[in-house]
């Protein structure tokens, strides 16, 4: 809810770069409109003609289509065209409480039986049933399956005009949302709340957070909420959204019947635009706190917001802004390359901020002490563009790269999720942009795309950067030993960067090729098949295990994964940290003598990823590929081990990075409390959890960190690698007889040593005090040496869902004491036997001892009593619903796969899965609950405020229970 969108607001000052939305609705066969499609620079884009958009008499819109590309799915979605821009002075924060009592009684669902019902159709509150509140707008999430479709329009007329608003539930909530402005009390929150009123000076987004302001939401009253909602809850500021396995001439009639019923209010005003006015001189604010780590620095350049509705303007906001950014930002990328960069991280781009200015922005993150140099790099890389513009081979580099993006989302016109149409239809509704189909963009680009030139980008630059409406803003950790740069010293460089010697920028050295010549091929000593689960599985003459699915859920995707057992286990203690990080100073560095330069520059336009992992038991890979680029990645999965590029100087740019982003990692109250928990669970063995402090950074050693990851990579012993996709076997056969088949193999090299670990058990209570705001966390585990068992591992995370609903109902519903409770659980497979249930929540100091009680009462209860019938019907029909859309998508396969061969298991069928959700039962759950369980043994830990303090040291205070 409002969390979910302070997380996005807080990253607004790192760039908000432009997104093209993949527009995928299947328009007429293709060959028809390559043949037809003419561009046509003053063209409007049209709707997509399989896409029902209109408008009832009432001002209500509505958005129809059909995809059943899921079958028995729907997407529905509310928009709300507002926000907390069009609050009063004492509304602040009650659109956002508005969004809650949605979930609070409705006409047809009154008090909470909503989600109840909801849940009992499978749908999961929280992670498919959700909201969100921002400045302008107010949507709902309801994905549902088909067959309920009825259910869901009937919610969502609810929720744009038939919410109930009781006083009982309004006072319920109060606290609810109390709690959840309290969560968000932190360093980012605090670091936006010092630069938005800078930044967006003389408007009203500064003024109008959507989560409020405490007094407001403490003594408002019922009949401000409700005249909030009759005010802005109205037909012509409402859209909704059905999308999926339907039939839309019946979703059409429903939707008539049951909207067009609706009535504007008497003398409505019109919603008002909320502009940002404009201003000559140049703008700069330093936001501190003291609780924050890393720095950053941004010069953003405002824009009255582009507008795209014919084909040129398309090519000129869409296309044109693409290009620049991907060029702008390979160039920054090289920066960071160099010996002595002046950032670790940085970025450039154009898009939309919010509703009412776009921003031209360039950002970076580096060191305090390197503020004004990393402001210079960007300025002077901006203005090296405005003098000599982009060469010939960056701008054919940033065409293949968007002409490959425009081409996978074709290939997967058939086989998109709703949600993504949806996200379309919204952004359509919101701010008018076209909703044409990928058909009708993708023969755009192909048409418009090979004719740009370097000299058609050029003009941007003095349209993407004045004089005037231009703000600086620098984020960063408060300390007395650090001095920031005050304004006169960045209008110093702005105002010398013109008269600067700037040189035309240069490619280095140009590579072809990943790879001069192939490695000998391997042949298969033995393949089975295993028609039950579609696995087809090789064993090769050097060793590898080599396991394929095909499916036919994506048209131009194949996933990847590789598991070996090891990881580091069988070095020292003192090898941990160079081993965690060898993989990454590996990717920082490049490949088979390739730096990373050069590595991206001949994998422009290639659809494909692939990552390698280096932990304590295992050492793995991960990727996916597009079928035209499947060779390019089998290459780059036989060099990652045979050749990897191990990099001095990139060695050097990675530690001083990751030293400087965490420098101030434990001044944060939530990661000084979750290192501490981590320390102490660790139970006095510090190699289950790393973390990046700096007594750990300063372990990294750069040769053991190369020579562990060539013994552990280097030889194809023990290696599982699996594909899942549309994998064709007989084109894949010579790449992975040649690619993996021709990996060397090393018969001496060790599997994991097991480390033995024992977690810290209760019971036991330990108390920190970090932080100034009033507000308490709490997290509570239990442990207990456990064997697993794949039946009663399964009843356990039947467990962990009803706990979830069961804290809820009690610390949320009940007792008004936190936003949301954590619930997690496991069992482990393999190494430690042992299983643990975690809970965790943040509240105010004075509730968090009640609220602790009964988090505890609550898994007693459930352990003694077992759920209800009615309870866990909803639970196993939550199961049914999510393992419909597992079995259909290729992630969910991989992941089965994978984990299966890593620890030995099989993979179980779909009636297998199916049979273990319909056999669970109330006695199942309770035997494995009390079977991984131990409820008179938890462990609390608690973070309290500072009283009075100025002590950096933070001692645990320790009391048994």
């Amino acid at each position: 809810m409002y969390l979910h969108l302070l997380d996005t607001i807080s990253k607004t000052i790192k760039m908000k770069l432009l997104k093209i939305l993949p527009f995928v609705l299947l328009l007429s066969p293709m060959s028809l409109l390559a043949q037809s499609f003419v561009y046509s620079p003053d063209e409007v884009i049209p709707v997509d003609a399989k896409t029902i958009k209109k408008t009832l008499d009432n001002g209500f819109t509505y958005y129809i289509r059909q995809n059943k590309a899921q079958e028995n799915k729907v997407e529905l979605r509310l928009v709300i065209n507002a926000g907390s821009i069009l609050e009063t002075e004492k509304q602040q924060g009650l659109g956002h409480f508005l969004e809650h009592m949605s979930f609070n009684g409705t006409e047809s669902f009154p008090n909470a039986e909503l989600i109840k019902t909801l849940e009992g159709m499978g749908v999961r509150f929280g992670k498919d049933l959700n909201a969100y509140t921002s400045f302008d707008e107010t949507i709902y999430y309801l994905p549902i399956p088909s067959d309920k479709v009825n259910v869901g329009l009937t919610v969502l007329k609810d929720w744009a005009m038939n919410l109930t608003l009781s006083e009982k539930e309004i006072e319920r909530e109060r606290g609810v949302v109390l709690e959840e402005l309290r969560l968000g009390k932190k360093a980012s929150t605090r670091i936006r709340e010092k630069y938005l009123p800078v930044l967006l000076a003389g408007s009203l987004y500064p003024l109008r957070l959507p989560i409020g302001k405490e007094e407001v939401l403490k003594h408002f009253t019922s009949d401000e909420l409700r005249n909030y909602y009759k005010k802005w809850h109205r037909p012509d500021l409402m859209a909704i959204m059905v999308i999926g396995d339907i039939n839309p001439t019946e979703i059409e009639k429903e939707i008539i019947q049951k909207f067009g019923v609706y009535k504007m209010p008497e003398n409505s005003e019109p919603r008002p635009v909320n502009p940002v006015p404009d201003h000559k001189e140049t703008k700069v604010v330093v936001a501190t706190d003291p609780e924050i780590s890393g720095c950053s620095v941004e010069i953003s350049y405002k824009h009255k917001p582009q507008k795209t509705i014919t084909q040129q303007d398309y090519v000129e906001h869409k296309i044109y802004h693409a290009l620049y950014s991907s060029m702008i930002n390979d160039r920054l990328k090289e920066l960071q390359e160099t010996e002595t960069p002046p950032f670790s991280e940085a970025e450039s781009g154009y898009s939309n901020y919010f509703r009412e200015v776009d921003t031209y922005s360039s950002y970076a993150r580096c060191a305090p002490s390197k503020i004004l140099n990393a402001f210079h790099s960007l300025i002077v890389e901006n203005e090296r563009v405005k003098r000599y513009g982009f060469t010939n081979n960056e701008l054919e580099r940033a065409k293949m790269k968007l002409l490959s993006r425009y081409e996978r989302w074709y290939n997967e016109r058939g086989k998109t999720a709703s949600d993504l149409f949806a996200d379309e239809y919204q952004v359509n509704y919101l701010s008018g942009e076209p909703i044409p189909g990928i058909e009708y963009e993708y023969e755009l680009v192909k048409k418009t795309l090979p004719g740009i030139r370097t000299t058609d980008l050029n003009s941007l630059v003095a349209y993407y950067m004045t004089d005037n409406n231009r703000v600086v803003v620098v984020t960063g950790p408060e300390s007395a030993s650090i001095s920031y740069p005050d304004k006169k010293e960045f209008l110093t460089l702005l105002a010398q960067v013109g008269a600067e010697k700037i040189k035309p920028y240069r490619e280095d050295k140009v590579v072809k090729e990943l790879m001069s010549s192939k490695p000998k091929a391997g042949t298969i000593i033995s393949e089975r098949s295993i028609p039950e689960t579609g696995l087809i599985e090789w064993k090769l003459s050097n060793g590898a295990t080599v396991v394929f699915k095909k499916t036919d859920f994506k048209n131009n995707q194949v996933l990847f994964r590789a598991t070996s057992n090891g990881g580091f286990s069988n070095y020292n203690a003192k090898d941990d940290m160079s081993a965690l990080y060898a993989t990454k100073i590996q990717d920082k560095s490049g490949v088979n003598g390739i730096n990373n330069t050069q590595l991206k520059r001949l994998m422009a336009g290639k659809d494909l990823s692939l990552t390698q992992s280096l932990v304590l038991y295992n050492e793995s890979m991960s990727g996916k590929y597009g079928l035209k680029d499947s060779e390019a990645f089998f290459q780059l999965l036989y060099l990652y081990q045979t050749a990897p590029y191990f990099n001095k100087n990139a060695f050097k740019r990675l530690m001083n990075e990751e030293k400087t982003e965490y420098a101030k990692l434990l001044d944060d109250p939530s990661s000084y409390f979750n290192y501490q928990v981590e320390q102490l669970m660790n139970n006095g063995n510090p190699r289950r959890n790393r973390w990046p402090v700096k007594e750990n950074l300063d372990q990294v050693d750069f040769n053991r960190a190369a020579a562990i990851y060539k013994a552990r990579f280097g030889s194809v012993t023990g290696f599982t690698y699996v594909f899942v996709g549309n994998v064709d076997i007989d084109s894949i056969k010579p790449l992975v007889l040649t690619y993996i088949g021709g990996l060397p193999g090393n018969k001496k090299k060790q599997g994991y040593a097991e480390q033995n670990f024992t977690s810290l058990l209760g019971p036991a209570t330990y108390t920190f005090k970090k932080g100034t705001e009033d507000k308490a966390e709490v997290s509570i585990k239990f442990v207990k040496r456990a064997i697993w068992d794949k039946q009663k591992a399964y009843a356990y995370s039947a467990f962990i869902e009803l706990l979830k609903t069961r804290l809820y109902e009690s610390l949320r519903r009940e007792m008004s004491g936190v936003y949301g409770v954590k619930v997690s659980g496991k069992v482990n497979q393999n190494h430690e036997p042992e299983a643990s249930l975690s809970l965790s929540f943040g509240t105010n100091t004075a509730s968090y001892e009640a609220l602790y009680k009964r988090a505890i009462l609550e898994v007693k209860r459930l352990m003694s009593d077992g759920p209800t019938s009615e309870e866990l019907e909803r639970v196993k029909e939550k199961m049914r619903v999510t393992l419909a859309t597992d079995i259909k998508e290729n992630a969910s396969w991989l992941l089965d796969i994978y984990y299966a061969y890593r620890y030995g298991d099989t993979v179980m069928t779909i009636e297998e899965r199916k049979q273990t959700i319909e056999q669970l039962n109330s006695e199942k759950v309770k035997e494995a609950a009390n079977e991984y369980i131990d409820p008179d043994k938890a462990l609390k830990f608690i973070l309290l405020p500072e009283i009075n303090t100025t002590s950096s040291s933070h001692l645990p205070e320790q009391q048994k229970n």
